[in-house]
């Protein structure tokens, strides 16, 4: 699970360039590598394409400069593009910094293929310039590129009158990281067909495995109920070979979801603002194993209690989230918050998910109350540690 992103050098201004494979019918992280050896001043990051229509009805998100296939955002709450470098303000908020001399930081977009086309390449353009002033320091444009290696016959969920069915297919690409890209895109043959269906029900989305639910999405705010202002998607990834893993993501671009009244924020959401969740399922019967979510900037994990259906929760703004991990999770601070860089998806989760998939019996263990997901277990300490990721603008 190799960590793949971008460079974009500060210090050699305009015109540079990189790649990034995207995934077909995907969301695929672009994570940026910022450097500067001068310094700068306090900069943002946008895409060069954005439609006049969007910005005038409110829509938070950009294109690709040469295709309408795709769909590039961000979250935060910024609809100026995200800092190259931020501080937390009032706890609530992310303000703009100047970069210092050998600065690095990591900015993340989300490339969303939409289709209907899906071209062997395109390119989007990234801008890092001064709100203040307007003026642009340094681009760099991305090459969207087709996996090299695609093959037909791609399993994915797909949607028909609000029911996510899977495509029928026989492979399924290879798990990714939201935080820790890869640096390819891949696909593993399948051998068996799954019997897992989406279905909104309610203020729900409802996940069944042969019609059994085993996970379920509940959205307090309901905003996620205006389908066609708020962005929802869902993957399915092989993770290995005792599971899946299922990945649902939630962006929140348009300011007027709100019963058409436009403002920054939604309830507790910041627009543009994107949620996800991975949830663990064991390939022979559809059980939750793991799931995980983000809070302020970590990946938290959590171990699904047996014989329950795996309950998530949407609608908490990023504010909220970093209270309710401190003192929910962590008793009152961020100690226990690595100092390094730690993805525990490298080594610790692929580990416990083989343990919890090939288990005869599993304990019931303690019930815990991670804010935004319920009916998982209360891990001891040392697990609970290596269940929450560094920081990941740490890279």
């Amino acid at each position: 699970m190799s960590a793949g992103f971008i460079e974009f050098d500060l210090d050699k201004g305009m015109g540079q360039s990189a790649a990034l494979a995207y995934r077909p019918w995907s969301v695929r992280t672009l994570k940026v590598k910022v450097t500067t050896q001068a310094g700068q001043p306090a900069l943002r990051l946008r895409p060069s394409r954005v439609r006049p229509r969007d910005e005038r009805d409110g829509r938070i998100r950009a294109e690709a400069d040469n295709s309408d296939d795709f769909v590039i955002s961000w979250g935060g709450g910024h609809e100026a593009g995200p800092c190259l470098k931020s501080v937390d303000k009032l706890k609530a908020f992310e303000e703009c910094v100047p970069l210092t001399s050998d600065d690095t930081s990591f900015i993340f977009c989300n490339v969303h293929h939409v289709g209907p086309e899906v071209p062997d390449d395109a390119q989007v353009t990234l801008l890092a310039y001064d709100e203040t002033t307007g003026k642009t320091t340094a681009s760099i444009t991305v090459a969207l590129q087709k996996p090299a290696d695609l093959p037909q016959g791609v399993i994915r969920p797909s949607r028909q009158n609000g029911v996510w069915q899977l495509a029928p297919g026989q492979y399924l690409p290879v798990y990714d990281s939201r935080w820790w890209p890869s640096n390819q895109v891949t696909y593993e043959a399948q051998t068996e067909t799954y019997p897992l269906t989406i279905r909104e029900e309610g203020d729900k989305f409802v996940v069944d495995w042969h019609g059994r639910t085993v996970v379920a999405i509940t959205d307090y705010t309901k905003s996620v109920l205006q389908t066609d202002k708020v962005g929802v998607a869902f993957e399915l990834f092989a993770f290995d070979q005792w599971s899946l893993a299922l990945r649902a993501w939630f962006f929140w671009l348009d300011k007027s979801v709100a019963n058409g009244v436009t403002v920054g924020m939604i309830g507790r959401h910041e627009i543009p603002d994107a949620e996800r969740f991975d949830i663990l399922l064991r390939r022979k019967d559809g059980a939750p194993l793991l799931a995980c979510t983000d809070m302020h900037w970590r990946e938290m994990w959590a171990v699904a209690l047996p014989q329950t259906t795996l309950e998530a929760t949407l609608g908490m703004g990023w504010e909220t989230k970093k209270k309710l991990l401190q003192d929910t999770v962590f008793g009152g601070g961020d100690h226990a918050a690595p100092e390094k860089p730690y993805n525990p998806t490298e080594k610790f989760v692929p580990r416990l998910a083989q343990r919890k998939a090939t288990v005869t019996t599993r304990a019931k263990g303690t019930e815990a109350h991670l804010p935004m997901l319920h009916n998982v277990a209360k891990p001891d300490a040392r697990t609970a540690e290596r269940l929450g990721s560094s920081d990941v603008r740490l890279g």
